[in-house]
């Protein structure tokens, strides 16, 4: 083989090799994104699910302290006894 002919495909073959790593590149550039983005959407869940813990917990614990918040909100009770 002639000198040029061998060079023409070095210089084809790393082209080729530059064009793979740069799509494997952004391929996983992809993946850790979308790995990211399900990642703050369950820290999101989670942190969301805490606070319903905590507030029906209180709401179980406390019915008649509910009830009294309800009627004094409602009625405006305890204003006009005092």
């Amino acid at each position: 083989m002639k000198i040029k002919t061998i060079t023409k495909i070095g210089i084809l073959l790393c082209i080729m090799m530059m064009v793979t790593f740069c799509l494997i590149f952004l391929n996983s550039t992809q993946k850790m994104t979308f790995a990211t983005h399900k990642s703050a959407v369950v820290k999101k869940l989670v942190k969301d699910m805490v606070e319903l813990k905590i507030i029906i917990h209180d709401y179980l614990l406390h019915p008649e302290e509910r009830s009294l918040a309800q009627l004094e909100s409602k009625y405006d009770f305890y204003q006009r006894i005092y």
